[in-house]
């Protein structure tokens, strides 16, 4: 991590509701964004590609049930948020 300058977030311990959150949060993405290949062949910055990818795609494109089984975009858009 200090060799990267990459800082660590996360809750305090004991914090439940949180670190549950993070932690599906996590698997998802490792799932999602690393897993399909190869990952241990990944450099470091191809990993950290990957994840920025795929929270950008996570934050517009994924359809999510909790938004009636629409993108983050086509929700904010249908509520006149975005162009």
């Amino acid at each position: 991590m200090q060799e990267r300058k990459l800082a660590r977030s996360m809750s305090a311990k004991g914090c439940g509701p949180h670190s549950s959150a993070m932690e599906g949060f996590f698997g998802r993405m490792k799932t999602e964004a690393t897993y399909p290949e190869h990952w241990e062949r990944l450099t470091c910055e191809q990993a950290i590609a990957r994840t920025g990818q795929c929270i950008a795609w996570r934050n517009a494109e994924r359809i999510r049930q909790g938004l009636g089984y629409q993108s983050p975009g086509q929700h904010r858009r249908s509520h006149g948020l975005m162009a």
